[in-house]
């Protein structure tokens, strides 16, 4: 696990294929990765990957549940449904469980909410209690999509009730305080969400803060909001904090706080996760044009366009052909426009190209 989380995916998926492919079982598996191969000598050529992995590659289920999330993100599915399936298929019901819940969320992913519940249930039933309460958490979240509140909150409640580690119990805790908020249960969400916020897991409580923060700023509670978000900007987990960085620069926005807004967007800016990141720089070239400094806020939303996210790219496409249409450089504002076009995000070609045809009307009327 340290070498993918350092970022060397080869390294890791080396080993986990190692680990995995050592199964009699795998044959399956060994079939979808390398076809008629069987004794790769790639598998053996790098003596550092077991040294580097070794404490997730001793034993096959394990490292074949770890491929499976790799070789998800790596877009080959039908081989990574083979490998949690050899998970499940070993015997050891813990590293199973585990995977029987990966192999529910990507069947859910693929719209099989029978094959997912199915998958969940194995997990549910498998006597180890946090794999279990993570399905539980996973079908909880099938159930709210389907409409079936009924059964999201028990699923939910099982989670939280059960003798799991807190962690499990936390993110189940969080998904629960959403179902409730939409439902328009506020006490019972600020419950949920500070159940969530009082476990001790950082990453869940983060976003559980984030969540709260969110629903006292809605009911206008911004100093509770304010706590919230600080919270979980302090938590040390890169993704919420950066994301509550852009809800608190807002929220000071709207109060009139540009100055504690600026430092919240930069946050986000520098926190190195680049979707909220570009967000937050689009943002900031919104106030900086509002406050007259159009430098800045032009190099803010080039920030936001050159960041490679398209959705927060094309939004800040169009904020800057908007704030150099009114400067009068239409040729520019024109370019800004296209570049929100070609960018491909349906609401943004639909108002990108309204902008950029009353430019062109202007034009033709002149």
């Amino acid at each position: 696990m340290r070498a993918y989380r350092s970022g060397n995916k080869h390294i890791a998926k080396l080993a986990w294929m190692r680990g995995a492919l050592a199964s009699p079982s795998a044959s399956n598996l060994r079939r979808l990765l390398l076809g008629d191969a069987t004794s790769p000598a790639h598998l053996q050529a790098d003596t550092s990957v077991t040294s580097q992995t070794a404490d997730h590659t001793s034993g096959s289920p394990y490292a074949a549940d770890l491929l499976g999330d790799l070789l998800k993100d790596e877009g080959n599915i039908e081989a990574a449904k083979a490998a949690y399936q050899l998970a499940i298929d070993s015997g050891n019901t813990f590293a199973g469980a585990y995977a029987a819940n990966d192999l529910g969320k990507l069947l859910a992913e693929e719209g099989d909410s029978v094959g997912a519940k199915a998958a969940y249930q194995l997990a549910i039933d498998s006597g180890e209690s946090n794999p279990a309460a993570y399905a539980e958490a996973s079908l909880g979240d099938l159930l709210a999509e389907e409409g079936d509140t009924t059964g999201a909150k028990a699923a939910y409640q099982r989670a939280i009730n059960s003798e799991a580690a807190s962690g499990a119990k936390a993110y189940a805790a969080n998904d629960l305080g959403q179902l409730l908020v939409r439902e328009g249960d506020t006490t019972g969400a600020k419950a949920a969400y500070q159940l969530a916020i009082d476990s001790g897991e950082s990453n869940p409580a983060a976003y559980a803060a984030n969540s709260l923060g969110n629903l006292l700023a809605k009911e206008g509670d911004t100093t509770g909001a304010k706590a919230a978000y600080q919270l979980a900007i302090d938590s040390g987990e890169s993704h919420p904090a950066a994301y509550t960085a852009n809800s608190l620069g807002n929220l000071l926005a709207r109060e009139g706080d540009t100055t504690g807004a600026k430092a919240a967007y930069q946050l986000a800016i520098d926190s190195g996760e680049s979707n909220q990141a570009a967000y937050a720089a689009n943002s900031l070239g919104n106030l900086l044009a509002k406050e007259g400094d159009t430098t800045g806020a032009k190099a803010a939303y080039q920030q936001a366009i050159d960041s490679g996210m398209p959705d927060p790219a094309a939004v800040a496409a169009i904020g800057l052909g908007d704030l150099l249409a009114k400067e009068g450089d239409t040729t520019a504002a024109k370019a800004a426009y296209q570049q929100a076009i070609d960018l491909e995000v349906p609401p943004a070609v639909r108002l990108a190209s309204d902008r950029l045809e009353t430019l062109l009307a202007i034009e033709r009327d002149t």
